[in-house]
């Protein structure tokens, strides 16, 4: 054996010996850090109640997110403090959601999950109030296949959904459905209740925000739930939309509400103003109802034949609101108003009926009370001509001599009609309004009037039978 071996052997030797002894010690000192007695901790000064885990746990805000191939589907909106997001992916690819401040993309990133196809984890964060950010931070999920929203944090008492606090005023119900938001675009200031029912077959609910972008109240509803929200309105316009996923951007679940003074408002008062009455007679998806009335106090006697709520509302030439009324499908109701001559905008304030079904009408208010002649006292015994109506055409005379004329007009139809008489000015463009009358199908009845020597329209002032129907021919006055 040689020298080298010898050496190396020996050096390992005292290595080794060197290294047991160490491992005594440290036992030894092991053991008599365990024989040492034990210092007793005082929990109760810092240690964390049950009670303070309890009240975390209910300031604890829960939202649920489903992600898939390529969608975020979750509330839009909370209240700031803590906040639990519960993320699931039923995707076939990874997915995750990613908070970033703001909303121009250019904000800080807060915080991330990310997770496999089928799996489910929790996001807890602290946000303060403002607008962020939550998008799918995998691949190009967020820029090529838009999985992004925009997400509201309010004050603590924005979402004033069941609110111990219950604010008690005006009640006014909204319908959700896949995808429509279906209540009144016009309601008097003041505290209102939304009485909120969801009958889509998938969550739905509704935000309201003011013209500052503030989130004021929301509720989010399952499938065949009803909630409500308790909010302070003052006059001016806000938008109600659907919080869930991109119900708002994809689906358009959005819609305009407008809040008046509350006397602008006349639905069913107790001081009704009493003058001339107008049948106006609502459906899926029109109004019927005449198109010249006289200037004055006005009742309207609004019958909705439709299957689901619709109403009138009237609007003058600068888009000032007067007067609303909503009625569920089968019901009546009464709107009283005092108008001034001139052009009005008569439409259903529900949902998007009037956006999307062309629920709008024109009404124009004449300044002569004596311009709609329809049943009046002091009959006009001259000239008489019959007038036949049907669906869709007006039979009457040509030619009439100049005075007063009376007009027996028959309803042959199967829906109601009427006729309304303009003049025809010296260049041929329409002017006043001289006399209508409107008639329920299968009857009957007079119109008197006193025709001037000129031209006339005659046509029927119902819905749209003069424009899509041509319901409308001309009259020479001799």
């Amino acid at each position: 054996m040689s020298r080298r071996i010898l050496v190396v052997a020996f050096t390992a030797m005292i290595s080794a010996a060197l290294f047991a002894a160490c491992g005594v010690v440290d036992r030894q000192a092991a053991d008599d850090a365990n024989d040492e007695p034990a210092t007793e901790v005082d929990d109760t000064d810092d240690a964390v109640t049950d009670d303070a885990a309890d009240d975390a746990d209910a300031d604890l805000q829960q939202i649920d997110v489903n992600l898939s191939d390529h969608q975020i589907d979750m509330d839009s909106s909370a209240s700031s403090g803590e906040i639990e997001f519960n993320v699931t992916n039923d995707g076939d690819v990874p997915h995750g959601i990613a908070i970033q401040e703001g909303t121009d993309g250019e904000g800080d990133f807060l915080y991330s999950l990310s997770l496999d196809p089928g799996a489910s984890d929790t996001l807890e964060v602290s946000l303060e109030h403002g607008e962020y950010t939550i998008f799918c931070p995998m691949a190009n999920h967020r820029d090529e296949h838009g999985m992004e929203l925009e997400f509201t944090v309010g004050d603590d008492e924005a979402v004033t959904d069941d609110d111990d606090d219950a604010v008690v005023g005006d009640t006014h119900e909204v319908i959700l459905t896949d995808f429509e938001i279906d209540m009144p675009a016009e309601i008097a200031a003041g505290d209102i209740t939304f009485e909120v029912s969801n009958e889509g077959d998938s969550r739905h609910g509704i935000a309201i925000e003011d013209e500052e972008g503030e989130l004021l109240g929301a509720t989010t509803l399952v499938p065949g739930e009803s909630g409500t929200v308790e909010v302070t309105l003052e006059a001016g316009t806000y938008i109600i939309y659907d919080p869930i996923g991109e119900h708002r951007d994809d689906h358009d679940m959005e819609v305009e509400l407008t809040v008046i003074d509350e006397d602008a408002v006349t639905d069913d008062e107790d001081d009704a103003v009493t003058g001339d009455t107008f049948e106006v007679a609502l459906s899926d998806h029109e109004i019927d109802m005449p198109e010249e009335v006289p200037a004055g106090d006005i009742t309207f006697e609004v019958s909705n034949e439709g299957d689901g709520p619709h109403g009138i509302a009237i609007e003058d030439e600068d888009g000032e609101m007067l007067g609303a009324t909503t009625v569920h499908g089968g019901e009546s109701s009464t709107l009283d108003v005092t108008l001034e001559s001139g052009t009005y905008t008569v439409f259903c304030p529900i949902g998007e009926h009037r956006e999307d079904h062309d629920m709008e009408v024109e009404l124009t208010v004449t300044e002569d009370d004596d311009a709609v002649t329809d049943d009046d006292d002091d009959e006009v015994a001259e000239d008489t001509f019959e007038v036949v109506l049907s669906d869709h055409e007006i039979d009457m005379p040509e030619e009439v001599s100049a005075g007063d004329i009376t007009f027996e007009v028959a309803n042959e139809g199967d829906s109601r009609h009427g006729l309304a008489f303009q003049e025809i000015d010296e260049d041929g463009d329409p002017g006043d309004f001289v006399a209508s009358i409107t008639i329920s199908d299968g009857e009957s009845d007079t119109l008197e009037a006193t025709l001037e020597t000129g031209e006339y329209i005659v046509f029927c002032p119902i819905g749209e039978h003069r424009d899509e129907h041509g319901m409308e021919v001309e009259l020479t006055v001799e």
